[in-house]
């Protein structure tokens, strides 16, 4: 006679067991299908990669290196995500209030900047380059990048909905104090 312990775990392995069979086979790739999807440590890849280019370029220009801040990084990552979901529109709407938010934490102690970019998703490397590419080449982001003034930087990327498309913000202030 089985007791109704025994019934329920039984039950309860065998559903547990078919539940993760279910979700293994609906996580493969099929092998024709080779757009990359970026995960969120590839995402944290490509924001760290866009603080050493940035570093690596202000270095050129005499300009210190950023310190990299997990607040801004945040709210760059908000921001990018309310555009690649079309909640905001592309650019820097909302950029004053975001600073406002965050100099309740960190105080500012001069300019602030943001750049924002979209494009096409392809490696950790290459999407990372493309934005930097992009933001170098335009004078108001470039000056953005090369400000010595600025001291404090956070970057956010995500990806949309098809996972095709990289939406990044950077951060730039100059804070009175580094947190």
């Amino acid at each position: 006679m089985n007791c109704p312990t025994t019934v329920f775990l039984r039950t309860f392995l065998s559903l547990a067991l078919l539940v993760l069979l279910i979700a293994g086979a609906s996580c493969r790739r099929d092998d024709d299908d080779s757009s990359p999807v970026p995960s969120l440590p590839d995402l944290e890849q490509v924001e760290n990669r866009i603080v050493e280019l940035v570093n690596a370029h202000r270095a050129t220009v005499g300009a210190a290196a950023l310190v990299s801040n997990g607040l801004m990084r945040d709210f760059c990552r908000s921001h990018s995500s309310n555009m690649a979901s079309g909640r905001v529109p592309f650019g820097h709407e909302g950029m004053e209030q975001r600073f406002d938010t965050i100099s309740r934490s960190i105080p500012r102690g001069g300019p602030i900047g943001e750049n924002v970019y979209y494009g096409p998703w392809t490696t950790v490397e290459e999407s990372a380059q493309q934005a930097f590419r992009a933001w170098i080449n335009s004078p108001p982001h470039r000056t953005n990048i090369e400000n010595p003034r600025f001291n404090l930087t956070g970057v956010g990327a995500v990806r949309d909905s098809s996972q095709q498309r990289l939406y990044l913000t950077q951060k730039f202030m100059q804070a009175s104090q580094i947190p």
